[in-house]
């Protein structure tokens, strides 16, 4: 049987904790969104919106509001900018 490259890269993904403080390009980064909204969705109904946020402080602002969802990371986590990095894109 022949390699089946979507198969390949199935198989040999990694999980990612650590990141880099580094931007990600503009491009890939609507690339990303782009290919995340061809996902499948019920009735193809697409009821998704996707938000790109580069402002630190709104960044914080919008974390601050949804800490609830993170109930893993510490409140001092939560508040900490350096720990906002494993969640920003740029």
């Amino acid at each position: 049987m022949g390699k089946n490259p979507t198969y390949e890269k199935i198989r040999k993904r990694r999980t990612i904790r650590k990141y880099l403080q580094k931007a990600v390009p503009e491009e890939v980064l609507l690339r990303c969104v782009d290919a995340a909204r061809l996902s499948p969705s019920g009735a193809n109904l697409q009821p998704l919106s996707y938000i790109i946020v580069n402002d630190q402080k709104l960044l914080r602002r919008v974390f601050s509001t949804l800490s609830w969802i993170y109930p893993r990371l510490s409140t001092q986590q939560r508040g900490d900018a350096e720990s906002l990095h494993y969640y920003t894109v740029r």
